[in-house]
């Protein structure tokens, strides 16, 4: 582990994304993303058995639906129709906890996290995770533009070790 934590930069977060969706992700540095409940969300949780640490990756709605329809290669007037209804049906919500399960990779400098879970509202994560999220030890917020669908957000955050 390096003695300053860090969290990935954009080009090695769009990399990621690029060779998980198999088109070119450009990714850039965006103001925070409120993650509260206004906005529809996806959270995807992550923990390290050894320090009992928590990471947190959460991607809006848009980014979620356009991630997974492109990985899916559907069309995007259906990944549309996902966002209009604001909410994933079965097909892109398994697709978004695959793609969540391979972002785990963005935290392995930090620590050696599995995704633990996948919560599709803010009601449903955690109570560690929420206690989490109000002050973690870093947060990083981009946004995502996905070639053929539109740009979405994502936030990552590294949660402090709890014990180790």
């Amino acid at each position: 582990m390096s003695a300053l934590p860090k969290l990935p930069d954009v080009t090695v977060i769009g990399t990621l994304l690029s060779g998980i969706l198999g088109r070119k992700v450009v990714v850039a540095k965006a103001p925070p993303l409120d993650l509260g409940p206004k906005v529809a969300k996806v959270f995807g949780v992550y923990r390290e058995a050894a320090t009992g640490r928590i990471c947190l990756c959460v991607v809006d709605l848009v980014f979620a639906a356009n991630a997974a329809g492109a990985m899916l290669v559907f069309p995007p007037y259906a990944v549309a129709t996902a966002i209009r209804a604001g909410k994933l049906d079965n097909d892109l919500m398994e697709t978004i906890r695959e793609i969540l399960n391979i972002c785990s990779r963005c935290f392995h400098d930090e620590a050696r996290v599995v995704l633990a879970e996948v919560c599709s509202d803010l009601n449903s994560v955690p109570a560690d995770v929420l206690q989490m999220m109000k002050a973690p030890l870093l947060r990083f917020d981009v946004s995502a533009d996905i070639t053929g669908y539109a740009a979405g957000r994502l936030t990552l955050m590294l949660g402090k070790p709890v014990q180790g």
